[in-house]
C-alpha cells in the first residue's frame, strides 16, 4: 500500500467486514467480499483483489518492460510523492532490520510476497529489487495504472488512471494485515483457522476513522517503526506518591481504531518499574500483548499458534493508570517501551530480538 491516496471522507467506519476475511481460502489466501467503497461504488468480487496474503507475488503486467517498475519511473513527474513514499514505513518493508532478522530466522517466498512482492524481486539483481512496496505494488495491475479517481490523461500528455476507489478503503490495507497462520507451504500456500494478524477486524468493531486517516501524511505510511510519530501516541505521563509505599501512574494514548499493540507477532507495550536507571533491578513489570499456546491439532503435528489472551489496549482506551506498591526508600524509576520482537512473548528468554524496542518514556520517580 506504499502509493494509497490520501482522500477527505467521513470520519466514521463505513466498510462492511468481508465474509470470511479470517479464513482466507487456501489457494489464494485471499477474502471473497463486495464491499461499499469510499464513494458509493461497490467492490468487485475477488478477481479484483489486488493482493493474496503472501500466496502470490504481484503481478503488473509490466513484467516485460521491468525498467518501468522502479520507483525511479514515477520520479520525474511525481518528485513530491515519491520523497513522500520513500520516507515511509512501505519503502523499507524489505530493507527494514527487525524484518531482515526475522526473515534471516525463518525464510519463506511467503514473506518476500508480501515485503517485496513484485514477482522478480527474489532474483535480486533489478534496480527495484530493495524498494519493498513500491508505486507499481499498489497502483499498476494488467499494465493499468490505478487510482482512487480516474484521470484520462489529458489528451495523451500524461498517463490514464483508471479509478480504482477500494485503494481508499480500510479493506485495501487488511489485504496484508490480516492473515491467518500458514498451515503448510508445500505447493501452495494453506491457512490455518488461527488468525496471525487481524488489526482490520479490530478495526471494524471500533467506528474509527479509515486506517488511511491516521497512518498516512500524503503518500508516506507512518507507524510503529517511525519514532517520531510512535512517541506522540503516548502523552500526559503523571507520576503521584499516594504515600511512603503507593505509587500512582497515569498516561494517555492517542485515538486509534484497533488495539495496540497490534499487528506483527510479539509486539508489546511494557510498563517498567525499577530500583535503579538501568533496570537491572525490576520491581514490577506490566505487558500489554498477545500470548500464545497450542492450538490445532493432526497427527504427528501440534500447532502452538492459537492466541489464548490478548492483553492488549482496545480502541475504546484512551489512558492507562497503574497504582503500584513501593519500597519505603530508595530511588525509583518508571518506563514504557515498545517491543517490536518481545522475547517474552516469543517464548525466548532472552532471545535473538533483545534489543528490538523503542523507550517511549523514562523518568525518575523518586
Amino acid at each position: 500500500m506504499a502509493c494509497v491516496l490520501a482522500l477527505s471522507c467521513s470520519s466514521s467506519n463505513t466498510e462492511k467486514a468481508p465474509v470470511a476475511v479470517n479464513t482466507p481460502t487456501a489457494e489464494t489466501g485471499a477474502p471473497v467480499s463486495t464491499e461499499p467503497a469510499i464513494d458509493g461504488a461497490t467492490r468487485g468480487p475477488s478477481t479484483e483483489i489486488l493482493f493474496h496474503r503472501g500466496a502470490a507475488p504481484v503481478l503488473t503486467g509490466w513484467e516485460e518492460t521491468p525498467e518501468k517498475l522502479s520507483s525511479s519511473y514515477c520520479l520525474e513527474c511525481h518528485r513530491e510523492t515519491h520523497g513522500e513514499w520513500q520516507q515511509g514505513m512501505h519503502a523499507q518493508a524489505w530493507t527494514s532490520p527487525i524484518f531482515q532478522r526475522a526473515y534471516e530466522f525463518e525464510s519463506h517466498d511467503w514473506c518476500v510476497n508480501c515485503h517485496a512482492p513484485l514477482s522478480q524481486n527474489r532474483q535480486g539483481a533489478e534496480p527495484w529489487s530493495k524498494e519493498g512496496i513500491n508505486c507499481a505494488v499498489c497502483h499498476v495491475r494488467e499494465g493499468r495504472i490505478l487510482g482512487v479517481r480516474a484521470f484520462d490523461g489529458e489528451g495523451g500528455k500524461s498517463h490514464e488512471v483508471v479509478a480504482t476507489p477500494y485503494l481508499g478503503t480500510s479493506a485495501f490495507c487488511a489485504e496484508c494485515h490480516e492473515f491467518n497462520f500458514p498451515e503448510s507451504f508445500a505447493h501452495t500456500v494453506t491457512y490455518s483457522d488461527q488468525p496471525m494478524q487481524h488489526t482490520y477486524s479490530e478495526w471494524l468493531g471500533s467506528g474509527r476513522e479509515r486506517c488511511q486517516e491516521c497512518h498516512y501524511s500524503g503518500h508516506k505510511l507512518l507507524g510503529p517503526h517511525n519514532e517520531e510519530w510512535m512517541r506522540e501516541q503516548f502523552s500526559d505521563y503523571q507520576v503521584e506518591a499516594l504515600d511512603d509505599q503507593r505509587l500512582h501512574v497515569r498516561f494517555r494514548i492517542a485515538r486509534r481504531g484497533h488495539v495496540t499493540p497490534t499487528g506483527d507477532l510479539f509486539r508489546s507495550l511494557v510498563f517498567v518499574l525499577s530500583a535503579d536507571k538501568a533496570r537491572t533491578k525490576l520491581l514490577y513489570e506490566k505487558r500489554w500483548g498477545r500470548f500464545f499456546g497450542t492450538g490445532w491439532t493432526k497427527p504427528n503435528q501440534i500447532s502452538t499458534h492459537a492466541m489464548k489472551r490478548n492483553s492488549g489496549l482496545g480502541p475504546e482506551q484512551d489512558s492507562v493508570s497503574l497504582t503500584l506498591d513501593t519500597p519505603p526508600t530508595g530511588p525509583l524509576y518508571g518506563a514504557l517501551i515498545f517491543y517490536y520482537h518481545d522475547p517474552f512473548f516469543a517464548g525466548e528468554g532472552k532471545g535473538r530480538d533483545q534489543g528490538s524496542s523503542l523507550t517511549l518514556w523514562v523518568d525518575r520517580l523518586r
